[in-house]
């Protein structure tokens, strides 16, 4: 006969629904997320220096980089310039100080760094909401999504705004509205887009009035604590600062592959003098 068991030893033997998330019948989860992890950087890698140096994969990048790399060389923190609000900016101009022009490579590797940082973040947002397969299935499509990896070797805002919307849907889904509501507001200072998670901000709180408040104070806060600038009252000022930003940048990448070579604006001048004479 089976030994009998008793409530107090049935109560101890947790449930295999309640078993802790470290562990899995393939080894620990820690250790499934640090290889999946690896395989998605790995994956990014590949194609990383593609154009350099010219800018040629997304033209936003000849829009952030250079101004986070004048910003870590005297420039000020404001930017000029507002296509795309202030954070990321700010995260790169610290990796461009070492350099004596705008490094895009740095700045994709950062932006790698960011995409491996938001796979993280599918895996605890799936395991917040679904448990533990849940988000090893999340982190595993967010790796090997192609446009994922496309845009994570890009130094754009992009693949940033993802690691900010998915930490704030994992808030979210606990109810933890007061975090949630600095990370909406730091995904929008990311890129403008990151406002709409408003919306699951007011289901995820409809009822609790009082943190819900307090979290819709927060998202202004914190957007404005990312990026304290305000856009020029003049959009020709922002275009023109645009255009002089990509022509210098093309200019340098120029005359870095080519020594020698005249810069555009170099060429322009000296037919300009020929036609006077």
């Amino acid at each position: 006969m089976r030994p009998a068991t008793s409530p107090t030893s049935s109560a101890r033997r947790p449930l295999r629904s309640d078993a802790p998330l470290n562990e899995t019948r393939w080894g620990s989860a820690w250790l499934a997320l640090a290889a999946l992890l690896a395989g998605a950087a790995a994956i990014r890698l590949v194609g990383l220096r593609y154009g350099l140096p010219f800018p040629i994969l997304n033209p936003d990048e000849e829009n952030i980089v250079p101004r986070a790399w004048q910003m870590s060389h005297g420039g000020g923190l404001d930017p000029g310039w507002f296509g795309s609000p202030t954070l990321l900016m700010y995260a790169l101009a610290p990796f461009q100080a070492w350099s004596d022009e705008p490094s895009y490579l740095i700045a994709r590797l950062v932006v790698v760094t960011l995409a491996v940082a938001g796979i993280a973040a599918a895996w605890w947002l799936g395991g917040r909401a679904y448990g533990l397969l849940a988000g090893f299935v999340a982190a595993a499509l967010t790796a090997v999504a192609t446009v994922n990896v496309e845009y994570s070797r890009m130094a754009v805002t992009d693949v940033p705004l993802t690691l900010g919307v998915a930490g704030s849907l994992a808030l979210l889904v606990r109810r933890q509205l007061i975090p949630a509501g600095i990370a909406i507001g730091l995904t929008a200072g990311v890129k403008y887009a990151g406002f709409v998670l408003l919306v699951p901000l007011l289901v995820a709180g409809w009822g609790n009035w009082r943190r819900l408040a307090v979290a819709a104070v927060l998202v202004p806060a914190a957007f404005l604590a990312a990026g304290p600038y305000l856009p020029s009252t003049s959009p020709m000022r922002s275009k023109t600062s645009d255009m002089r930003f990509g022509t210098r940048a093309m200019e340098r990448s120029a005359s870095r592959t080519t020594p020698g070579r005249r810069s555009p604006s170099s060429a322009a001048s000296g037919r300009a003098s020929a036609r006077r004479f």
